[in-house]
């Protein structure tokens, strides 16, 4: 098998894990495993089914209360 074949076979199994790790959890719980198996919010949006732009916002959020929690 070819490099390039190989890397796109590793790419589907890692969404293939990755939605079989975010199943019936809430949509953020699913952004934050998202995240942090590294995808992007492209991919992360596609595979939710939420507005890149809305994922952003969402991330965004969580992070300002992170700090802010973080800080108190």
């Amino acid at each position: 098998m070819t490099e390039a074949i190989l890397h796109e076979i590793s790419k589907k199994l890692d969404k293939l894990i990755a939605i079989s790790a975010i199943q019936g959890k809430d949509e953020d719980r699913q952004i934050k495993i998202l995240k942090s198996l590294k995808f992007t919010y492209k991919d992360i949006s596609n595979l939710i089914g939420i507005p890149e732009g809305t994922l952003k916002i969402r991330d965004h959020r969580e992070r300002k209360n992170l700090n802010a929690k973080s800080k108190s």
